[in-house]
Order: structure tokens, then sequence, then C-alpha cells
């Protein structure tokens, strides 16, 4: 998917309710609930042209979700290699 490719579809999502998103430059792939105020967030972003992918910790505050500095983000061509050294993980879940 290019740049524009995924620009359209952060348009189109934004759309949608976003449980933890309000960045009109992010898509939110998915999260995982922790606890009942805490979540992982994962998401997609274009920011400067160039396309990321991001693993957050999210934490509910008084004024909503808000995102913590626990986190992962790295360009979206480096996310093979991320999931190839996590599948080696697999080996001792």
């Amino acid at each position: 998917m290019d740049i524009e490719q995924l620009k359209r579809m952060i348009d189109e999502r934004a759309k949608e309710n976003q449980l933890h998103l309000k960045d009109p430059n992010s898509i939110e792939v998915g999260h995982m609930e922790l606890n009942s105020m805490l979540h992982i967030v994962f998401s997609i972003s274009v920011w400067r042209n160039q396309k990321w992918f991001d693993i957050r910790t999210w934490i509910l505050g008084n004024s909503g979700w808000k995102p913590t500095r626990k986190g992962l983000h790295f360009p979206i061509d480096d996310y093979k290699e991320f999931k190839k050294e996590l599948e080696k993980l697999e080996n001792f879940v």
C-alpha cells in the first residue's frame, strides 16, 4: 500500500469512532485490553511522507484515553523484520 492509499484509508477510518486515536494521520488497527484502565494500542500513521507502525500503552485518565511513553514506534518498512524476531518468542511461550 502506498502513502496516498494509506492517507485515504486514514481519512475513511477517521469517520469511524476509534476508541483511542483522534489523530487525523493515524489508524488504530486494534488494541489489547490489559485491564479496564490500561490498553496496548496498535496503529499505523503517516508522518513526513513515511509510514510508521506504533505499539503503545494507553491509560484511561480523568479526561479519557492518553498514550504513555511506553511503546515502540518504527518505520513500517521494518515491520517484517520485527515480526520475524517476534516469532522467535513463540519458541519460549
